[in-house]
């Protein structure tokens, strides 16, 4: 089964949703951790592994989940700012099209020149 829905409030619903109906495991994606922690601390207390993806590379210890799959954006924010530093970019635009997003905003914080060390 897959549910999704940009609203953090909607997300956690989904998991508890999952919850309800007895799910085997649960995959998420945190991109709005603090959304999802209270209702993560109830998957786990009914027995119901929790793993993460795509976001929360940051969050996914402290969330509790099993196990968390994918990039860190840290890193890939960073490969790119490299990349645009190849390139002579001084002046770049990184636009997070989901506010609070944290997957998103780490990738942006990377990759702006304004952000990494001057050369």
């Amino acid at each position: 089964m897959y549910s999704s829905d940009p609203s953090a409030g909607t997300q956690a619903n989904l998991v508890q949703n999952a919850i309800d109906q007895k799910v085997d495991g649960i995959a998420i994606t945190a991109a709005k951790p603090d959304a999802l922690k209270d209702v993560i601390a109830k998957a786990k207390t009914a027995g119901i592994p929790v793993v993460g993806s795509n976001s929360g590379v940051d969050d996914w210890k402290d969330l509790g989940v099993l196990e968390y799959f994918r990039q860190d954006e840290n890193i890939a924010g960073q490969a790119f700012g490299e990349r645009l530093d190849q390139l002579g970019a001084r002046h770049a635009l990184c636009v997070i099209q989901e506010q609070c997003q944290v997957a998103l905003e780490a990738r942006c914080a990377r990759s702006s020149p304004s952000a990494r060390p001057s050369r």
